[in-house]
């Protein structure tokens, strides 16, 4: 009795003071349960303080309580419900703690949806279905490959509520390496740390080819009757090439084929089309690869054909300048209808048939060729390439014609070289030519002659004009005013020949020596002689005929000696000349010595007497 007014006067201190609340704090075992749908699950809560209640919507049973401790069962049901253990104060505080009871069930099935052949390349949908499960924000759904998660797809933050199916759709690349792998859907409920658990459907064990959209034949296009034509089939870089079947059908009927898979998975048929009874015209080569049942085929058209047969023949072989000939071109093949045949002169269509095969052409002469070459040929109307051929020469004759390239207006004719006349005619037969010239010709033979041109169809005359050419003769070189030139004095070269055509002029000349050359360098001139220009000079003169040279020495001369000794000599010469005037006036009397003195003075014959004495006795 005591004990029990001990704890009341302890609540009522705790009603009274709310600090002291948190001693009556409420502790539950686990905060989230689990438990499959309408099972029960044993909720447990303890705290130091009592009365303590279980508050849920959840269906509970088997209540059992103590001091400072409750539990109850409730049942799961398949959604997210929360069940409260709550202590209530007297003064009416409520200390709470919630569990959550979440209720599950497992996949009741999964089922994959999926084709099992797959080509490489292609893109796929994979279906996976799920029925049954719950909560649905725990579920996984994966789609595996040999055990390994290939796609997935998770429902984190789906709200659904109850028991919930489920599709999944994954698209994937079909690869060589998904060939004989098994697919499978898996669903996979993890419930925290609690449980985890998977539920897979069935394995589709998947096939994975690869064949081209097409093949690619191998075959003539254009095959003659008779012959022996071989045909390939190629399906490149097929999967698995071990698993390729092929088969070649002409005209509907199976070829027997030879097989052979190279490292890189293509696969080669070959064959030998039978041509001994195949009809001409268009026939069907199809050749078809197939692999797990899928089948890709290409066709070839195959064009059989007989190759043209002619009888040609012309109705003459020779004939005049605008005559006629006739040409008989004829297809013999049974089915002409598909054959053209041309008649052609010298390469030029002149006559064509494509109806009845056969053709009767004339063709005229018309121009002047010494032959015709006349042609029937035959081809397929669908292949100008398939042709058959056959030619004939027809001669042609024509009176002769001089033409400017054979026979020019003006003949050239070199002297001492050229030994034929160089004019022709052109005519068929080949006409003959004569001209009326001399028999040796020179350069005094240029100027009109008369050419005459004859065959059995005619003759034909023409004037042409004759020129002589001939080299150049010997030069001449000639240096005005001499060969010997005073220094610093002008001087001139000339270099002379007769040639036609006329003379080109080349000079060699002495080292250094600078000259002016007249317009066609026949001459050269020296304005002021240095000793620079003293030497040998040479002329070359040439033509298309021939060359010849010639050259002379000029010599350039210093005065200077020579002026000195004219000088000299005429100084000499009047010297000479003053002494002989001088010696011959001595002798005259006309010249002497005189003294001369002071003397008294006399009469002036007097004074010229005296003078006369003393002089005549101071000159003895």
């Amino acid at each position: 009795m005591g004990f029990r007014i001990l704890w009341l006067l302890v609540l009522h201190i705790c009603w009274i003071s709310p600090k002291g609340a948190s001693s009556c704090d409420v502790n539950v075992a686990e905060q989230q349960l689990f438990a499959e749908r309408n099972e029960f699950v044993l909720l447990n809560c303890t705290s130091a303080c009592s009365p303590l209640h279980w508050k849920s919507p959840l269906l509970k049973d088997n209540r059992t309580e103590g001091d400072g401790w409750i539990s109850v069962m409730v049942k799961a049901e398949l959604k997210k419900e929360k069940a409260y253990c709550n202590y209530v104060y007297p003064n009416a505080t409520l200390i709470t703690k919630a569990v959550q009871v979440i209720g599950y069930a497992f996949p009741s099935g999964v089922a994959i949806d999926m084709p099992d052949l797959l080509k490489e390349g292609a893109l796929y949908d994979v279906t996976c279905s799920v029925y049954g499960v719950a909560p649905i924000d725990s579920v996984t759904v994966s789609l595996t490959r040999d055990g390994q998660v290939r796609q997935e797809k998770r429902f984190d933050n789906d709200s659904r509520q109850g028991m919930v199916n489920e599709t999944v759709t994954f698209q994937f690349m079909a690869r060589r390496s998904d060939n004989l792998k098994d697919f499978s859907c898996e669903a996979t409920l993890e419930l925290g740390t609690f449980l985890t658990h998977t539920v897979s459907s069935n394995n589709v064990t998947a096939r994975t080819f690869s064949l081209p959209n097409n093949m690619e034949i191998i075959s003539k296009v254009w095959i003659e009757t008779g012959a022996t034509a071989e045909v390939k089939c190629v399906a490149p870089k097929t999967f698995p090439p071990e698993n390729v079947t092929m088969e070649m059908r002409f005209n509907f009927d199976p070829l027997s084929l030879d097989t052979i898979v190279r490292p890189d998975g293509t696969v080669e048929g070959r064959s030998t089309l039978p041509l001994s009874n195949v009809p001409t015209g268009k026939n069907e080569l199809v050749c078809e690869a197939e692999v797990f049942g899928f089948a890709r085929n290409s066709s070839f058209e195959v064009n059989i054909y007989e190759h043209p047969a002619i009888a040609y023949e012309v109705s003459k072989d020779g004939i005049g300048l605008g005559e006629n000939i006739t040409a008989f071109c004829n297809v013999t093949n049974a089915n002409k209808e598909v054959y053209i045949i041309r008649v052609l002169e010298s390469g030029q269509v002149v006559c064509e048939d494509d109806r009845f095969g056969r053709l009767a052409c004339d063709i005229t002469a018309g121009r002047r060729l010494p032959e015709m070459i006349v042609t029937c040929r035959a081809y397929l109307i669908e292949n100008e390439n398939v042709t058959e051929e056959e030619s004939r020469k027809v001669s042609v004759y024509y009176p002769p014609q001089f033409t400017d390239n054979l026979c020019p207006n003006n003949v050239i004719w070199v002297e001492g070289k050229t030994t034929h006349l160089p004019c022709e005619a052109e005519g068929n037969p080949l006409p003959s030519v004569t001209c009326n010239l001399p028999d040796n010709i020179t350069r005094k033979h240029s100027g009109a002659y008369t050419c005459e041109a004859t065959n059995g169809h005619g003759k034909v005359e023409k004037s042409i004009n004759l020129i002589v050419q001939y080299k150049p003769s010997p030069p001449v070189v000639t240096v005005a005013p001499s060969a010997e030139i005073r220094n610093g004095y002008p001087f001139n070269l000339t270099c002379e020949s007769d040639a036609l055509p006329a003379s080109e002029y080349r000079w060699s000349l002495p080292p250094d020596a600078v000259v002016i050359s007249s317009s066609d360098n026949s001459s050269i001139t020296i304005t002021h002689s240095t000793s620079s220009h003293g030497g040998e000079y040479r002329c070359e003169v040439s033509n298309k005929h021939g060359s010849a040279t010639a050259s002379v020495n000029v010599q350039i001369t210093d005065n200077t000696w020579l002026i000195a000794l004219i000088v000299s000599v005429v100084a000499a010469a009047v010297l000479l000349s003053a002494g002989l005037v001088f010696y011959w006036l001595w002798r005259k009397g006309k010249i002497g010595f005189y003294r001369v003195e002071s003397a008294p003075c006399k009469s002036d014959s007097a004074n010229e007497m005296t003078e006369l004495s003393n002089g005549h006795q101071l000159q003895s």
